[in-house]
């Protein structure tokens, strides 16, 4: 079987000015240099349109929010330079100001500049301390078809956003494997990026029940991963026992990993969480980046 590619070509990535974006930004251009991919930098700001406005002074409001969209993509243009440096000539930048609330703008731009990757930070100036509904990342990841890098600061290797040489590094990969499709789908997308980026991958499998042995489970482990998966890249296959968001985020941490790569099923929108708990618990807590791979059933296929 043909390995598994993902080779994306429009990368969007959405700032705030914050710290974080600037982190977000500073990925998103590694992937936009690795993919030789175009990078959409995009801003979203809400503008409340005074009710009691007369209708002689709309035309002179719109003007004026023409010529504030335009500065704003001045400003939007400067700030990318000043966090990217000499970097940004080499790229393909589509800068975007849009109006409206962050989530609903970044899905809306995303479809309309046909994305096919979301870069963001977990959080910015309106203060998300987590992955919570009613977060501009939960909408985003609970909305797009897309797969979404998350991006945080790794605890372990500090990059420091105000100096454009800072360049973040991906060289060790993890992705938790639980023997489903959806699972079989993120480890595909995270050979892919493995063997683009010349990084070492590890494939974790948590054995909860602490029942089967250590070296059976590993077995069943090394005859799961997909084919297609091991003619890509080298992949360390490991087996812990207990907890499974425990273990992956602490394995995360200490392991200095750069990416988690994780799938994400769905629950309706009738369920408390937005994927299953163990999921969720690892979003709120991974110490690491995280790309979050949506589950796609019906087109994939290994």
């Amino acid at each position: 079987m043909r390995p598994f590619s993902f080779e994306p070509k429009r990368i969007l990535t959405a700032v705030d000015f914050s710290d974080l974006s600037s982190l977000a930004l500073k990925y998103a251009a590694v992937g936009a240099f690795q993919f030789n991919a175009d990078l959409i930098v995009m801003h979203a700001e809400r503008i409340e349109v005074p009710p009691y406005i007369l209708a002689d002074d709309y035309e002179h409001l719109l003007s004026e929010l023409k010529k504030r969209r335009h500065l704003a993509e001045e400003f939007l243009a400067d700030y990318v330079h000043q966090v990217l440096g000499n970097a940004a000539e080499r790229l393909n930048i589509l800068y975007l100001v849009v109006e409206g609330h962050p989530a609903d703008a970044i899905l809306q731009v995303s479809e309309t500049e046909r994305a096919e990757l979301i870069v963001m930070g977990t959080h910015g100036r309106t203060g998300w301390q987590r992955f919570r509904l009613g977060s501009v990342t939960e909408a985003v990841v609970r909305g797009t078809k897309v797969p979404v890098f998350v991006v945080r600061q790794k605890e372990r290797e500090f990059i420091d956003v105000n100096d454009p040489t800072a360049v973040p590094k991906l060289t060790k990969i993890l992705c938790p494997v639980n023997f489903t499709e959806t699972a079989k789908l993120a480890l595909n997308y995270a050979a892919s990026i493995a063997a683009r980026f010349k990084a070492h991958l590890t494939a974790l499998y948590i054995d909860e029940e602490g029942e089967t042995d250590r070296e059976k489970a590993r077995d069943e482990l090394c005859q799961w991963l997909p084919d297609e998966v091991t003619t890509q890249c080298s992949v360390e296959p490991i087996v812990l026992s207990g907890r499974a968001a425990n273990q992956i985020v602490a394995f995360a941490q200490e392991g200095n990993f750069d990416l988690l790569v994780i799938g994400a099923e769905r629950k309706p929108l009738l369920h408390s969480v937005l994927f299953g708990t163990t999921t969720e618990a690892i979003l709120r807590a991974s110490p690491i980046p995280m790309l979050i791979v949506p589950a796609q059933p019906s087109n994939f296929s290994g």
